[in-house]
């Protein structure tokens, strides 16, 4: 992984960006922490989501979810619920082998196990800026949900600075934006969405997973971060 000193300047382009930023990371964060739901996925339906992503369609993660969730939404039907259902819970919760466990613990501590070193090292992040799991007893810190809507309000405080005309302000929620990413999403993210890719018996989820692939990596380049390989394409 290497680091540039590069970050956007021009505020007007950058509200922008954040906005964009703030409603894809709220959107990853509902699809992947929430159970499905029939208003959400009739919303996405109705609202055309798909005709208009947010970030640049310009990587062929973005373009294969955006692609593979346009036409999911344009064919839902409330039938298709239990089924949907059916997959988040083979994926993320078990009974029996979770083949994507959505934890950051479980990739990156000696023994795979949650509650590990990395899982107080996201309490402490979120800590700083006033926030807790909503279920801090009952469920790890470091879910990809999570971790995504922690991003998202790294976005609002950003978009806050800028309004204020507070640039110091705006350059640390910039830099613990560009931190998050390198210390936790970017040594996880990218094997874990794989394994859902891989894994994933309906096209929401694997077509959500390709989503937030293309949309990490488009934040982790602006913020001067890339990543040594690829994650591969299963």
């Amino acid at each position: 992984m290497t680091i540039k000193n590069t970050l956007p300047t021009e505020s007007d382009d950058l509200a922008e960006l954040l906005t964009a930023e703030a409603l894809v990371f709220g959107y990853l964060n509902r699809v992947f922490y929430e159970k499905p739901a029939a208003e959400f996925l009739a919303m996405q339906k109705s609202e055309a989501l798909f005709a208009d992503w947010p970030l640049a369609i310009d990587d062929e993660f973005t373009t294969t979810g955006v692609s593979i969730m346009r036409v999911f939404t344009d064919s839902w039907v409330p039938e298709r619920l239990d089924s949907l259902k059916h997959d988040y819970r083979r994926l993320f919760i078990g009974p029996g082998h979770i083949p994507a466990p959505p934890w950051e613990s479980v990739y990156l501590s000696i023994d795979g196990l949650v509650y590990e070193e990395q899982t107080m090292a996201v309490r402490k992040f979120y800590a700083r800026y006033g926030l807790q799991s909503p279920k801090r007893y009952k469920e790890p810190d470091d879910h990809f949900g999570l971790e995504m809507a922690f991003l998202a309000h790294l976005c609002a405080l950003g978009l806050a600075a800028i309004k204020a005309d507070d640039p110091e302000a705006l350059a640390s929620h910039l830099e613990a934006k560009r931190e998050f990413l390198k210390e936790h999403l970017l040594l996880w993210a990218p094997t874990f969405l794989n394994r859902v890719i891989e894994h994933a018996q309906t096209a929401y989820y694997r077509g959500a997973a390709y989503l937030a692939l293309g949309s990490i990596n488009h934040v982790a380049e602006r913020l001067g971060l890339e990543l040594e390989q690829e994650p591969e394409n299963p």
